[in-house]
């Protein structure tokens, strides 16, 4: 009986919230690992194959303000 009582008053009080409450814990994640050997050769094979960029054109001057 006194098992009844005390699972009760406990289920009233997490049912209203009386209890403080402890943070949720956080799901693991993994650390940041370094790209993998295929990855990388599959990076370096694209940019050898993507054309070369060409250099942006001289800025040219400024109009001057006018007066």
């Amino acid at each position: 009986m006194l098992v009844d009582i005390y699972a009760r008053t406990m289920l009233n009080a997490t049912r209203h919230s009386d209890l403080p409450q402890r943070p949720l814990p956080e799901a693991y994640s993994t650390p940041p690992a370094a790209p993998g050997l295929l990855r990388r050769v599959w990076c370096r094979l694209t940019a050898l194959r993507s054309p070369l960029v060409t250099p942006p054109k001289p800025c040219e001057p400024m109009p001057a303000p006018c007066k």
